[in-house]
């Protein structure tokens, strides 16, 4: 019979390596289900296991028995770079559930491109909200450079291939088909590398004029994009996420 040696320290780092991946992997452990009768008056609690990725026998909990269930989770923060953090919220995001998500982004300078030119601009802060469900994408412009609270009035972005209800024309942009933690650079990129040619609305910004000699004014003279220049949409944020919903 053959032996092999083994140095010791490449024992110790093959342990070290399994150990490390071990406490990185998160997976599901149990599961708690309540159980309830049709109005809601008797209710009870069970704990199942999870074995396989399947839930396990039942186990019937008493109060006391969930919180010290609960009280032996160890709940720590997650570094945002940490790549199995797969739930991390940015700062900016407003709403995410499975299939839409909205985001702020914060006043900034972007090149936007027309049809035969292109202007260096001081853009207003800006509310994208994208969902997967039919690649639906909507950008509006915002009031203040912080984040928006749900009484925040909402403005028209001062964009072309803006339809009337602030839905963004999408051309041949190529949109995600789910979300992940690229989505929204990946739909930043679309947008902003993409031509606007031309608009959808009435009016793109508050006083009826073209927008395009609007542009290369303010670029002219390096001006920030003002509220006062934006058309207000009389709604205000939380109504718009009450129409998402």
């Amino acid at each position: 019979m053959d032996i092999q040696q083994t140095n010791a320290n490449d024992l110790a780092e093959q342990f070290i390596g399994h150990s490390i991946k071990d406490e990185l992997e998160i997976n599901p452990q149990f599961a708690l289900v309540v159980h309830g009768n049709a109005s809601c008056t008797r209710s009870y609690i069970t704990r199942h296991d999870v074995v396989n990725g399947s839930l396990g026998i039942a186990q019937h909990l008493s109060t006391s028995d969930l919180i010290e269930s609960l009280n032996n989770v160890s709940i720590k923060p997650q570094s945002k770079h940490d790549p199995q953090l797969k739930g991390f919220l940015a700062s900016n995001v407003l709403l995410k559930n499975s299939n839409t998500i909205m985001w702020h982004i914060p006043r900034q300078n972007r090149t936007i491109y027309m049809t035969d030119t292109a202007h260096k601009l001081r853009l207003p802060p800006l509310l994208f909200s994208y969902s997967t469900n039919g690649s639906k994408l909507s950008v509006y412009a915002l009031p203040f450079n912080k984040r928006p609270e749900l009484n925040t009035k909402l403005y028209r972005s001062p964009f072309y291939n803006i339809y009337e209800d602030c839905r963004v024309c999408l051309g041949s942009m190529k949109m995600p088909k789910e979300l992940n933690a690229d989505t929204i650079k990946q739909v930043e990129d679309e947008f902003f590398n993409s031509r606007f040619t031309h608009s959808n609305c009435k009016q793109v910004l508050r006083k009826k004029q073209n927008v395009k000699a609007f542009y290369a004014k303010k670029e002219k003279a390096d001006d920030k994009i003002l509220v006062s220049e934006l058309q207000p949409l009389g709604i205000t944020l939380n109504e718009l996420i009450n129409k998402l919903a």
